[in-house]
């Protein structure tokens, strides 16, 4: 016979989004919980467990932000950035968020510093 669950508190579930949206790592969340880094890792696998609906939110929070930062870098909506980071995060945005692979230059009207950057959209596998 397993042992029962350990209940957490709303106010755990709470920790457990926020420091995912953080970026933290499961070790490092469950410092501040009375779960161990397995325990946690199993509570997250389990669907239907809202441990893992708060680690899911926390972390979509975490990827949305790194994504908006990225976005305004290479945009150049923050200010001393210099030209090379931008064209990275551009970069960066363009293989992770739409499939580009490094091959053609494309030319961007709406980024001020006029980047050039070398990359094409692979043909998709349905075609």
């Amino acid at each position: 016979m397993a042992r029962p669950k350990k209940e957490l508190a709303p106010t755990h579930l709470a920790v457990i989004e926020n420091l995912a949206g953080l970026g933290l790592t499961q070790a490092e969340i469950v410092e501040c919980l009375p779960i161990s880094e397995r325990t946690l890792r199993a509570r997250i696998a389990d669907p239907d467990d809202g441990v893992s609906a708060a680690y899911a939110r926390g972390r979509a929070v975490a990827k949305e932000e790194h994504s908006a930062r990225h976005r305004d870098i290479a945009l150049g909506k923050i200010p001393k950035v210099p030209v090379a980071e931008q064209r990275k995060a551009l970069e960066f945005r363009l293989k992770t968020q739409f499939g580009f692979e490094e091959a053609m230059t494309v030319r961007t009207p709406d980024i001020p510093t006029g980047i050039n950057v070398t990359l094409v959209k692979p043909p998709s596998a349905d075609a």
